[in-house]
């Protein structure tokens, strides 16, 4: 679980550090130019197989629920954080986006996650 906090941890400081990153993922996601391939492909394919790779190993050890499919679970996980930060500006008065809420909001994550995988 610590791995995985550590990611949630890291994503949303990087949005916070530089918080057109996102946006500019998502154009290369949707729109692909030569960075996609060089460099945004590899970027979220290397944190994506970290956390694959913990997932599996958090089932093997029977610490994450058994029959978890882990790449759809990192999917999921990314997805839910990323999302978070991409909706943002439209959601404004809906939710507080403000770094103040950047701790409740991995303790929100994490408790999602470990409703939903662990064993």
């Amino acid at each position: 679980m610590e791995i995985f906090e550590l990611y949630i941890r890291g994503t949303i400081r990087r949005y916070r550090e530089k918080p057109y990153l996102l946006r500019f993922y998502v154009t290369e996601l949707t729109n692909p130019t030569p960075c996609f391939r060089t460099i945004v492909r590899p970027a979220v394919q290397k944190i994506l197989k970290v956390l694959r790779k913990t997932m599996e190993q958090g089932i093997a050890r029977k610490r994450l629920r058994k029959g978890l499919n882990p790449a759809d679970g990192v999917l999921a996980l990314a997805g839910m954080i990323n999302f978070c930060f991409l909706v943002a500006p439209a959601a404004q008065g809906f939710v507080e986006g403000h770094p103040g809420r950047d701790e409740e909001l991995v303790m929100h994550f994490m408790d999602i996650l470990k409703r939903g995988i662990v064993a």
